[in-house]
């Protein structure tokens, strides 16, 4: 008869394994670590939406300027934003507009069905009749209280031709 091998029956056999309370205690741990990540899930996916919210704002101005310091002739866009004929005479300065813009960069009329709200003011530098200041800030929510809406803003001198 081999040693090593315990007869059933024969005397007792050694079972090893979890006791239910260390089963219990571990299903515990496991279970607050979980609440803990499902906890912190929210402010991550927040963050991503704030983070595209201030790129998307950031592009979208930086494109505008851009146009008027290349084109400060050019009235509209692709997207319909009503950009001044910066060059025109009958510009009255300083000038300020409000336009309300969707998430695909289009005007909107309506408040509502926009991601963003544009305001523009365009000013005369005291020394050339030649150099226009153009402040564009990019808001969102484009409705709201003024100190919970969030923004990005941009300034550039434009030389008129």
């Amino acid at each position: 008869m081999n040693a090593s091998h315990p007869i059933p029956g024969s005397h007792r056999m050694s079972h090893r394994g979890f006791s239910l309370i260390e089963v219990t205690i571990a299903l515990g741990v496991v279970a607050f670590a979980l609440v803990a990540i499902i906890g912190v899930l929210p402010m991550g996916l927040n963050s991503v939406r704030h983070s595209g919210s201030i790129l998307q704002a950031d592009v979208m101005a930086r494109d505008l300027i851009s146009t008027l310091r290349t084109r400060p002739d050019y009235q509209t866009l692709l997207s319909e934003f009503p950009l001044p004929d910066l060059t025109s005479d009958s510009l009255v300065l300083p000038n300020t507009n409000r336009v309300f813009i969707t998430e695909n960069g289009l005007v909107s009329a309506n408040p509502e069905n926009a991601a963003f709200a544009a305001e523009y003011t365009i000013t005369r530098d005291v020394d050339s009749d030649r150099i226009l200041y153009v402040h564009l800030q990019l808001a969102w929510p484009p409705q709201g209280a003024t100190n919970s809406r969030q923004s990005t803003e941009i300034t550039s001198a434009v030389l008129l031709p």
